[in-house]
């Protein structure tokens, strides 16, 4: 799981050559990696790193020459000191370079420790120990947060200042520093375990005296809910029966009066077809007897008018005849030619009579059509005008069912809720009657018990 932040650390030699990471430091930045994200991690791993001078560091060599003139100057404040002497020269080849986060950490084949005044720093074989200084640790912030950088920042600068003058009133003042904020720090924690303290006594006592409360409350609510739970329960049964059976009748009403309407609607519905039947069957035989009367009246007509053509015809002819035999044979030459002539006015006047009989046929038939298309469409209005009327009818009836429900139901609903506050203010005055009836028998067995007290203390003086 740690495979990318050791090659982090191994390949950027944080800490030292091949990186130096502990396992508390890895089990913390991986948690940190996990709500924040490795490029993150790694970004405030490398900026942290830089600040403290362990980023990229390689194997030194370390010259100490001592010029301090201090008596028994160790280091005891959790900072790295730069310590010289200069009466011998240690090279150290093997050991890892202390960090600046705080404490001495222990070499793999040696420790870089003070000397004191005239003594040489020589390079021991001390195992120390293998965490570095971890600021995660503190619980006082969090090192992902601005402030958290910031104290991480301005702590690694007094640590810097107190080993780059390590000696001097320099390091002194920023050891004091240093002295001072964890000084705050511990009281602070103090003072956060105090209020905690604090406040969970009082929320003991809070506890307490709630749990108290809510039990003297239970059982008061307990005896009022015994007091009044018969009294409910058969007021409540008495109740819902009366209303189910009158649930009942008005359902039975109800289904009496829908089905009442129905049997009129299709009564109402025969007739009227009936009715429509018969009317549309007189229609048929007016219409019937019409065409046979105009077609009686065009029979007459048409022999009519070719009686008085052929009697026109027979009289011209006789005409012609006698005029024929009066004036001659130059006159029967007239005759012939008058009489071609009449023939050919005879047959145009034939013609024209004919065209007049078949163009007056066709203006009747036309007529009977236009009147019978007439006849059939007032038929099909009048049919479209009843049936409107009478889904109009229904509809109407169907509303007023449907509104004469609604009006019952609704005056049901509104029983039921009269009823319901009814019960539930009869109730609460039966449940305030009792509570003052217990009151007042309390208060009257108080009194008993001090007028015997009384009577008792006056009997033995």
């Amino acid at each position: 799981m740690a495979t990318w932040l050791e090659d982090f650390y191994k390949n950027n030699n944080i800490g030292g050559a091949g990186g130096n990471l502990s396992a508390g430091a890895a089990q913390y930045w991986l948690n940190e990696a996990d709500k924040h994200g490795a490029d993150k991690v790694k970004s405030i791993i490398k900026g942290t790193a830089k600040a403290e001078g362990t980023w990229n560091q390689q194997p030194a060599t370390i010259t100490a020459t001592n010029t301090n003139t201090n008596t028994n100057n160790t280091n005891n404040n959790s900072t790295t000191l730069n310590t010289t002497n200069t009466n011998a020269t240690v090279t150290q080849t093997g050991g890892t370079a202390q960090s600046t986060s705080g404490g001495t950490t222990g070499g793999t084949s040696g420790q870089l420790t003070t000397g004191s005044a005239g003594s040489t720093a020589t390079g021991g074989t001390g195992t120390g120990n293998d965490d570095t200084y971890d600021a995660s640790k503190n619980a006082w912030y969090k090192q992902l947060t601005d402030s958290g950088m910031s104290y991480a920042q301005g702590v690694g600068g007094l640590e810097n200042l107190a080993s780059k003058y390590s000696g001097t009133d320099i390091a002194t003042a920023a050891v004091g520093q240093l002295g001072d904020l964890f000084t705050s720090q511990a009281k602070q924690g103090m003072m956060l375990t105090y209020d905690d303290m604090v406040q969970a006594q009082n929320l003991k006592h809070t506890k307490n005296l709630e749990n108290f409360r809510l039990g003297n409350t239970q059982t008061l609510m307990g005896t009022e809910a015994k007091l009044t739970k018969d009294v409910d329960k058969n007021r409540i049964e008495t109740t819902g029966a009366e209303n189910r059976k009158q649930l009942v009748t008005a359902g039975e009403q109800t289904r009496l009066t829908v089905g009442a309407q129905a049997d009129a609607d299709v009564r109402t519905i025969g007739a009227q077809g009936d009715q429509d039947v018969r009317t549309i069957g007189a229609q048929g035989d007016q219409n019937v007897r019409l065409v046979g009367a105009q077609g009686d009246q065009d029979v007459r007509k048409i022999g009519a008018q070719g009686d008085q053509d052929v009697r026109t015809i027979g009289a011209q002819g006789d005409q012609n005849v006698r005029l024929v035999g009066a004036k001659g044979v130059e006159e029967r030459k007239a005759i012939l030619e008058q009489g071609g002539v009449d023939i050919k006015k005879i047959g145009a006047t034939g013609i024209q009579e004919r065209k007049n009989i078949g163009a007056q046929s066709d203006a009747d038939v036309r007529s009977i059509g236009a009147a019978g298309v007439q006849d059939r469409l007032g038929i099909q209005e009048t049919g479209s005008q009843q049936r409107m009327n009478i889904g109009s009818q229904g509809i109407q009836d169907r509303l007023g069912t449907v509104t004469k429900g609604e009006q019952e139901r609704l005056g049901i609903k509104e029983t039921g809720q009269q009823e319901r506050l009814s019960l539930q203010e009869r109730g609460s005055q039966e449940r305030k009657t009792q509570r003052d009836k217990y009151r007042e028998e309390r208060a009257m067995r108080a009194d008993a018990r001090g007028a015997i007290s009384r009577a008792g203390a006056n009997f033995y003086g």
